[in-house]
């Protein structure tokens, strides 16, 4: 990586940086390739984890379906709603004490 690190106290005025600046600038540099590299990477990973989980996802539909077209069974009674209202659990976890 080519360093033209200048410092520059006033505008217009730039003399040449020394030799710790120079290493801070290629220090940076390096710093943002190896973190661009790594969303890079980290993008390629997580595209295949969605490929990888879109392919099960639909295998898995497929097989819901399959099971779901023989599954012979009435709807719900109207008053499931009702007994499937909020339960009280406040206090549950001393019962036991």
């Amino acid at each position: 990586m080519a360093v033209q690190a200048r410092q520059a106290p006033r505008p217009g005025a730039g003399e040449a940086a020394g030799a710790g600046q120079k290493a801070m600038v290629v220090e940076y540099g390096e710093y943002l390739t190896t973190a661009c590299g790594r969303l890079y990477l980290a993008g390629e990973q997580i595209k295949a984890a969605a490929r990888a989980y879109a392919a099960t996802d639909m295998q898995a539909k497929a097989e819901f379906d399959a099971v779901m077209t023989d599954w012979d069974e009435p709807p719900a009674p109207r008053q499931a709603r009702d007994w499937a209202g909020d339960t009280d659990r406040s206090g549950w976890w001393l019962r036991d004490k």
